[in-house]
C-alpha cells in the first residue's frame, strides 16, 4: 500500500523533524544519501522549484523503500534539505547610508588659545598685526573656501569675538576639519557691532589687495583669500588695513 507523505501527516511523526536531524541522517546513512544531499544543494541556484524536488524526491523514495520506517527517515531528511537550502539563499536586507551631517552655520565663540596648543586641533592660530588701537571690538570670522558662503550673511562657521590690542595679537579660531577656508576679520573701532568703511579695518587670510568703487571696498574673491587647514594647528599672518 502507497504511503501518501502530505495527506496523513498524523501517521508520520518524523515529518516534524529538524532540519539538524535530516543532515545527521545523512551523514550517517553513507554514499546513497550523500547522492542525495548532493543532489539537493545543486538546486541552489533554482530556490523557487526546491519544493516541487523536495516532493518528487520524497515520492520516488517512498515507493522504491516499502519499509515506512526508512521512507519517513528518507522524507524528513528530503523536506529538511529544502528547508535548509532554501533558508540559505534568502536576500540579505540592504544597509541604509548614512547621511551626511548638515553644516552648522554662524557659531560664536571667545578667543580660546588654548584650542591652539600643541597636539591640540584643528584649529588656525591667526597672528593679527597693524592693530590702531585697543578701543571697539575684534571680530574674525572664519568661511568654508566657497563663492556661496564667502562674506555672506550668517554663512561664516566661526565667528570669534576678542577684545583688540594695539599693535599685535593672536587669534584661535577652530574648524570642524581639516579643510580649505578664508578668514575675514574686522576692527570694530567704535564698538557699534556694525559695519563702518571709513573707520573700521580689516584683514583678509593671503592679505590679498582690497579694492574700492565709489568708495565703497570691493572684497576679492574667495579663491585670493582661501588656504588649507589640516588636522592639527595651522598658522596664518594677516595685516590690518584701515581707509583713515
Amino acid at each position: 500500500m502507497a504511503i501518501s507523505l502530505w495527506s496523513t501527516p498524523r501517521t508520520l511523526p518524523a515529518f516534524n523533524a529538524l532540519p539538524k536531524l535530516a543532515f545527521s541522517i545523512a551523514l550517517l546513512k553513507g554514499r546513497r544519501y550523500g547522492t542525495v544531499f548532493a543532489t539537493g544543494a545543486s538546486q541552489a541556484l533554482r530556490p523557487r522549484r526546491i519544493t516541487t524536488w523536495a516532493r518528487t524526491r520524497a515520492g520516488n523514495l517512498l515507493r522504491a523503500f516499502a519499509q515506512p520506517k526508512r521512507a519517513r527517515l528518507l522524507a524528513a531528511f528530503a523536506l529538511g534539505t529544502a528547508m535548509s537550502v532554501g533558508l540559505a539563499v534568502q536576500p540579505l536586507s540592504p544597509v541604509p547610508a548614512r547621511a551626511a551631517e548638515p553644516v552648522q552655520y554662524a557659531k560664536v565663540s571667545g578667543n580660546v588659545m588654548s584650542a591652539c596648543s600643541p597636539g591640540k586641533g584643528p584649529a588656525v592660530r591667526v597672528q593679527i598685526s597693524g592693530l590702531r588701537s585697543g578701543e571697539g571690538n575684534l571680530f574674525v570670522r572664519i568661511y568654508r573656501a566657497s563663492r556661496s558662503d564667502w562674506l555672506r550673511s550668517k554663512r561664516y562657521l566661526v565667528r570669534i569675538d576678542a577684545k583688540p590690542r594695539g599693535g599685535s595679537m593672536a587669534v584661535c579660531v577652530p574648524v570642524p576639519e581639516a579643510g580649505r577656508y578664508a578668514i575675514a576679520v574686522q576692527h570694530d573701532i567704535n564698538g557699534n557691532r556694525e559695519v563702518d568703511f571709513s573707520r573700521d579695518g580689516a584683514a583678509m587670510s593671503n592679505n590679498p589687495q582690497i579694492g574700492s568703487f565709489l568708495g565703497i571696498p570691493r572684497p576679492p574673491n574667495v579663491e585670493k583669500a582661501a588656504f588649507s587647514a589640516g588636522s592639527g594647528v595651522t598658522r596664518i599672518s594677516v595685516d590690518m588695513r584701515y581707509r583713515s
